[in-house]
């Protein structure tokens, strides 16, 4: 896991290049999953595509995970991997079930804040080593207020979350990824307006 807590920092924005990424997909085991965390009081759009597309440029599998669903102060996870992402039903619980006090008590929970697979993009802007697009992008959203809270949360959803290809990456009878992705919308503000 790797929190990108100040992606306006080149030091920070480096661990999300292609190239850093690249270098972990060698030393991953091959059920191994890196998880880059992105605040999204401090990104756009632009930074989570750069993002995404630099996962998605060493990795297979890419999706997209929220981290909760705060309008304010929320987070998105880029989980990349080289075989497809699957959640356990038995195996989640009994994780949840060892770890007392998780904010999300069931696996319905987790599975929940699935948002959708990034897909391989003809017009990708991936950061690397020689295009710090995550730290230029970051920088301009704290200098111009185009940070995903509220509203922009919502219009990022509609315009760009929402056209992502979803599939089932939590075997459990009745679970249902558009279902998911609903009640985020709503927890991100649409269901108020």
């Amino acid at each position: 896991m790797l929190d990108l807590r100040t992606p306006a920092r080149a030091e920070v924005a480096a661990l999300a290049s292609v190239e850093t990424l690249r270098a972990l997909a060698t030393r991953l085991p091959d059920d191994g999953v890196v998880v880059l965390w992105l605040p999204l009081w401090q990104v756009d759009g632009a930074a989570i595509a750069s993002v995404a597309d630099a996962a998605r440029a060493a990795f297979p599998d890419v999706t997209l995970w929220r981290g909760d669903t705060s309008r304010r102060w929320g987070t998105l996870g880029v989980a990349a991997s080289r075989a497809a992402l699957r959640l356990d039903p038995d195996v989640l619980a009994r994780r949840l079930a060892a770890a007392p006090g998780a904010p999300w008590p069931r696996a319905t929970d987790v599975a929940a804040l699935y948002v959708g697979d990034w897909p391989a993009r003809a017009d990708a802007a991936p950061t690397d080593d020689d295009h710090p697009r995550l730290a230029i992008a970051s920088a301009r959203t704290r200098a111009g207020d185009r940070a995903l809270v509220a509203r922009r949360l919502v219009d990022y959803y509609r315009d760009v979350l929402v056209a992502l290809p979803r599939r089932r990456v939590y075997d459990a009878a009745g679970w249902d990824p558009d279902a998911a992705l609903r009640r985020q919308l709503d927890a991100a503000g649409a269901a108020g307006e």
